[in-house]
């Protein structure tokens, strides 16, 4: 279980970086826009699922067809 929390952390801080690494660029606004989704996807939804599956483990389809 405490490899999870790991995963939630790593998940959450990677995803930090790469938004304040990436910013505003001279790329496609929708291929930024995909990317700032996926980004917001990972630190709001894969932490908090990851966190609560620490605390209060479910079984892993359930936990898994969440996160899909």
């Amino acid at each position: 279980m405490q490899a999870f929390a790991l995963i939630s952390c790593f998940c959450y801080s990677g995803a930090l970086v790469r938004i304040y690494s990436q910013g505003k660029s001279s790329k496609p606004w929708l291929g930024q826009g995909m990317r700032l989704g996926v980004a917001v996807w990972a630190i709001a939804t894969v932490l908090l699922y990851l966190t609560n599956y620490v605390i209060e483990p479910w079984p892993g389809v359930f936990f898994a067809k969440i996160l899909a």
